[in-house]
C-alpha cells in the first residue's frame, strides 16, 4: 500500500513513472513465484506458503529501500514521498486485518471455507458500523453493551475523517489501536485453540 501511494495516481500523459516502484513489485512478484516454485520443486515445500513468506519479507525490505531512494534512483530520503499520515494508515489497516484473520481462524475451526468467508464479511461489515449499531446505546442496554464489546469495533482503524478533515493522527492513537488489535486477536485465538482441541481431526 505504501508503494502505492508512493506511486500515486498518473492524471495526466506528462505525469512521471516512478520506475523505482515499479521495479519493487515486480521483483516482489517474481521472487516470490520463483522461490516458491523451487522450494516446491527441490524439497517439496507448500507453494503457497513460501510464495507468501518469501514476498512479504521482500515487500519489507523493498519498502525500506525506496524510504532512502528517489525517482531517479539517488539516494534522496527526503523525496521518498512517505509522509507519517501515510505509515499511520496503512498500520491501522494492517491492525484490522489481524483482527479479521484471527476472527477467519476462529471460525474456521466449526465451519467450511463459504461459511467461514461470508461469517468474515459479515463481521467486517458490522464492524465498520459497530459504534451506530451497539455503541450508542451500551450504555442503556446490557445486551448492546455486550454485543458492543464482542463485535470488532473496526470504525477506530477507519480514519478517513482525519483524511476529509485534513488533521493528523497522534502516534498515541496508532499504540491504543495496537494494544486494542493485538488484544482483541490473542483472545479470539486462544478461543480457537480451545475449539481446536476438542475437534476431530481424520
Amino acid at each position: 500500500m505504501m508503494m502505492i501511494i508512493r506511486h500515486g495516481v498518473l492524471q495526466t500523459a506528462r505525469d512521471e513513472i516512478d520506475w523505482t516502484v515499479l521495479t519493487a513489485l515486480s521483483a516482489i512478484f517474481l521472487l516470490g513465484i520463483i522461490v516458491g516454485a523451487l522450494a516446491n520443486y527441490s524439497w517439496d515445500w507448500n507453494f503457497a506458503s513460501t510464495a507468501i513468506i518469501t514476498s512479504s519479507i521482500t515487500a519489507a525490505a523493498a519498502f525500506i529501500a525506496l524510504s532512502f531512494i528517489d525517482k531517479q534512483w539517488q539516494f534522496n530520503p527526503a523525496e521518498n514521498n512517505f509522509s507519517a499520515f501515510d505509515l499511520y494508515s496503512s498500520t491501522l489497516i494492517f491492525l484490522a486485518i489481524i483482527v479479521l484473520v484471527s476472527l477467519a481462524v476462529l471460525f474456521s475451526t466449526r465451519c467450511n471455507m463459504v461459511l467461514t468467508l461470508l461469517l468474515c464479511i459479515g463481521v467486517f461489515l458490522l464492524g465498520l458500523v459497530s459504534d451506530y449499531i451497539f455503541g450508542r446505546f451500551a450504555g442503556e442496554n446490557v445486551f448492546a453493551k455486550i454485543a458492543y464489546a464482542i463485535v470488532p469495533n473496526l470504525q477506530v482503524f477507519w480514519i478517513s475523517d482525519a483524511i476529509y478533515l485534513d488533521s493528523s493522527v497522534p502516534f498515541k492513537y496508532v499504540l491504543k489501536c495496537g494494544a486494542y488489535s493485538f488484544s482483541y486477536a490473542a483472545g479470539v485465538i486462544a478461543i480457537a485453540a480451545s475449539f481446536f482441541q476438542r475437534r476431530e481431526v481424520g
